[in-house]
């Protein structure tokens, strides 16, 4: 550290982060008296004695690496230094950083805080390289650090955000919200559990007179678990706005919690349109963007179109980030190879009819199961249906400047624009029944922190081999 530099420190609502990272060490004192009790006075006070100074050496470890913490803002790049007493020195240059996120809680809000996370392309996976809370102030200056001429920002509707918010809610990840509450329902409120879902009043008993109330049970906590999500999903991506910022495409997002997210456009790796099989009814598509450097966003795509009509996307999509994705060749499934997409839902559907079969044949109760066994046949038809709208659509083709791939990852189809250069290379595969049909699978991987490739099945194997040697006379280029 020059003497001439001068250095600030963090903000100090950085210590909720370093004493929530010593909560186990500050639970070791109440561990140790829940299984240890002292029984004399001299044990005790010797006991307590013990645990106070440990609690305080915790908390005056916490509260001085948060003072040796500094930072400086450079034209450049922001310097970093820390430690107690082994001292760090980082220098992070701006133009080598993919990601830039700009997070306000609620807390955040109270404090005139906000959270600043930046990632490079060689950084850690699931974590930012650096991860500081700044004055609101000076972290929005940082930020017009690299604010340049703007574009037209991008804004989702209400009514496409409700729609987006539904499709996306899933039932399982809303009760992973909900279980920690329910369960201390009982503790807060006296109320337990099954009390609190009995008195819940759904139509399920007036759609469906005869079925069993375990069954009942089990809907009611379906449909709970997607009003959570639900719920979840709109207060992440209320309020969202998208715009290209010279080099950096900047989404905006959240209603109680804001999410500012600045994400360099030579990065990026694959741009993708996402749809399931409900947004299709509805003619609605979101865009996403994969790129090098997101460890704070752990895995997730960086969301730059939530919900639009597919010719608005289109060319919204053109407006951020640059692309002609006019195919000049395409190659689709064969004709006559949709029984290969439909072996496991297949599968699944039988399986489905000899377990009903035997339940309702057999069963003490099959009136009360007749009703559950035709909800429970909902998600496998669904599934059906799904596969062939993807035998249909499924293709891989090639545009001027990026290869385009469209095909299904469980319940949602995604086409991918990628880029000649972050290409990494092709396979072809044959399995005997394929050698003999003249049919193959082809799979193209892209450069990404993981391994993401995207792959089309019962192409015509000589159209799909001369559609790769076209991709790979673009690739050396």
């Amino acid at each position: 550290m020059k003497k001439n530099e001068y250095y600030n420190h963090i903000h100090p609502l950085s210590l909720t982060k370093k004493l929530k990272l010593s909560a186990l060490l500050l639970l070791l004192p109440i561990i140790q008296q829940i299984l240890y009790r002292p029984t004399g006075i001299a044990e005790i006070i010797g006991s307590m004695s013990l645990n106070t100074l440990y609690s305080a050496f915790v908390t005056t470890f916490a509260i001085m690496s948060y003072r040796r913490c500094l930072y400086r803002i450079a034209p450049n790049g922001i310097k970093i230094c820390s430690g107690i007493i082994n001292r760090k020195r980082l220098l992070l240059p701006f133009d080598r950083i993919q990601t830039m996120i700009f997070h306000e809680d609620i807390l955040s809000r109270l404090f005139n805080a906000a959270w600043v996370y930046f990632d490079t392309a060689g950084g850690r996976k699931n974590s930012a390289d650096i991860s500081v809370c700044l004055n609101r102030k000076t972290a929005y200056a940082v930020r017009k650090l690299i604010a340049s001429k703007k574009t037209e920002k991008i804004r989702c509707s209400i009514l496409n955000m409700l729609l987006m918010a539904a499709f996306w809610s899933n039932p399982v990840s809303g009760l992973l919200f909900s279980v920690p509450v329910v369960y201390h329902l009982k503790t807060i409120f006296g109320l337990a559990p099954n009390d609190l879902l009995s008195s819940v009043d759904t139509p399920i008993r007036h759609i469906l007179p005869n079925i069993s109330p375990a069954a009942e049970m089990l809907a009611k906590i379906m449909i709970i678990g997607w009003l959570v999500s639900f719920v979840v999903q709109f207060f992440k991506y209320a309020n969202f706005t998208c715009c290209r910022e010279g080099k950096y495409i900047v989404t905006s997002r959240g209603l109680a919690s804001r999410t500012l997210i600045c994400t360099k456009a030579d990065g990026i790796t694959a741009v993708t349109i996402d749809h399931t099989l409900i947004m299709h009814l509805f003619r609605l598509k979101s865009a996403s963007v994969f790129t090098i450097g997101s460890g704070k966003l752990k895995g997730d795509k960086s969301l730059i179109i939530p919900a639009e009509k597919e010719a608005a996307l289109c060319r919204r999509l053109e407006e951020i980030v640059p692309m002609n994705t006019a195919e000049l060749k395409t190659v689709s499934p064969k004709k006559g190879s949709v029984l290969s997409y439909l072996y496991a839902p297949l599968i699944a559907a039988a399986a489905y009819i000899f377990a009903a079969y035997f339940f309702i044949s057999f069963g003490e109760f099959a009136a009360q199961l007749r009703a559950a066994a035709a909800v429970a046949a909902i998600p496998i038809i669904w599934w059906i249906i799904f596969r062939v709208y993807a035998f249909k659509t499924s293709f891989i083709s090639i545009c001027d400047n990026c290869a385009a791939i469209n095909s299904y990852d469980r319940l949602t189809m995604r086409k991918f624009y990628i880029p000649f250069d972050k290409l990494q290379y092709i396979t072809i595969k044959q399995n005997p029944f394929q050698k003999r049909k003249g049919c193959c699978n082809m799979t193209i991987y892209m450069y990404y922190e993981k391994t993401v490739k995207r792959t089309v099945r019962q192409l015509p194997f000589r159209e799909a081999t001369e559609l790769a040697q076209l991709i790979r006379s673009h690739m050396r280029k």
